[in-house]
């Protein structure tokens, strides 16, 4: 098997060879090691003559092959790259991760340096997510100071994710999170991330919330209306839920519902087409859903959480499962193909929808909202 990795990688390293052939096969060259621990046998610096390839896709390739290989001789062009303007930031990145797996004291300082220093948090980001593979413990304490200044929602997510996809990760973000202070804003953003993820983590969420000063409870809890609260908010929704002030509100981007949910198919697909939802589900059915997302979630979109032997996090909607390969949705849309061979553990997960979304409404938007949600199936006029 060895020897057919080496005659992939000359063939990858041939002038005449199409870019997105070098591409494919340091791609699956890269892929052998992490699942085989197997790499090429020949002279593995050659690699570098890809480094200056005009193929974005070959070069980042290239790139991550050096330093999964941990091939020593090109640690001084991956810092060139990482650390030059010049680079593209999604180089940068790889750069960055290249430079983790090659390991030493000097990367793991340039890596600090770059998520304390970085020109864009984007890079900073990226930074603390190479640093976490050397030290998760200082890439929490980093992290805990970029969430005193970073606003963007996909940013913020970008920075959970480094601890929530990884295991234990979540229990060493909770340890750096003590007495410290993040920006109130942000502590919401990440209380959404982290429900959306399907898994509890409710200590996380505790965290999180007691450092942006939103209180000492922790995460939001789901709402049961007794019968007659149910009945009171069903006749209110009939006669004085407004259905377009509703669909404004199913459209306000703080909300994300078009994230994940389409209407008629312009929309998310994590969670189900909505575009018949009034029309096959009963208004109490639709409160529910909303006020605790987990009571009935619809069939084919419950989510399940995957362990890697490498101990590695995923969460998401199950696509399809074939001999080879689970395939699953997250709550970004994004589809993600873990190899089966590579799963530790799989377990079912919560809902995707977070608990406590509707905080912010007043009764009167959940009213309307509801309303909107009714109205579908049953006019053209929402679609």
């Amino acid at each position: 098997y060895a020897g057919d990795l080496q005659q992939l990688f000359e063939l990858a390293l041939k002038p005449d060879t199409k870019p997105a052939h070098q591409a494919a096969i340091l791609r699956a060259l890269a892929q052998a090691v992490q699942t085989r621990k197997m790499r090429p046998t020949g002279e593995l610096e050659a690699l570098q003559q890809l480094f200056r390839s005009d193929n974005p896709a070959v070069q980042q390739a290239a790139i991550e092959c050096a330093g999964l290989w941990k091939i020593g001789s090109l640690e001084q062009p991956i810092r060139e790259l990482a650390l030059s303007d010049q680079t593209r930031l999604a180089l940068r990145k790889t750069s960055l991760h290249a430079l983790a797996r090659l390991g030493g004291k000097e990367n793991q300082q340039l890596l600090l340096k770059q998520s304390e220093g970085a020109e864009s948090e984007a890079l900073a980001i990226a930074a603390v997510a190479a640093l976490a593979e050397m030290n998760v413990k200082l890439a929490a304490a980093q992290t805990v100071k970029l969430m005193e200044t970073v606003t963007s929602p996909d940013q913020l997510t970008a920075l959970s994710n480094i601890f929530l996809q990884r295991k234990g990760g979540a229990e060493v973000l909770v340890h750096a999170l003590k007495r410290k202070n993040i920006a109130k804003d942000a502590a919401i953003h990440l209380g959404r991330s982290i429900q959306s993820t399907g898994r509890s983590n409710p200590a996380l969420a505790k965290a999180i919330a007691v450092a942006g000063g939103l209180s000492s409870s922790g995460a939001p809890q789901p709402v049961n209306l007794s019968p007659e609260e149910m009945a009171s908010m069903i006749h209110a929704v009939k006669t004085e839920g407004n259905a377009r002030r509703g669909e404004a509100i199913f459209r306000r981007e703080d909300l994300s519902c078009l994230k994940c949910h389409a209407i008629g198919g312009a929309g998310g697909k994590v969670g189900p087409d909505l575009i018949s939802l009034g029309g096959s589900s009963q208004p109490d059915y639709i409160v529910d859903s909303l006020l605790n997302p987990n009571k009935a979630v619809k069939e084919n979109y419950n989510a399940v959480t995957v362990v890697t032997l490498q101990g590695k996090v995923y969460s998401g909607v199950l696509v399809r499962r074939s001999d080879s390969q689970l395939v699953l949705r997250d709550v970004n849309d994004n589809i993600m193909n873990i190899p089966l061979e590579q799963i530790d553990e799989e377990s079912p997960a919560a809902s995707l929808m977070p608990v406590g979304l509707l905080e912010k409404l007043t009764q009167q938007e959940l009213t309307d909202l509801v309303r909107f949600l009714t109205e579908l199936g049953k006019t053209d006029a929402y679609t």
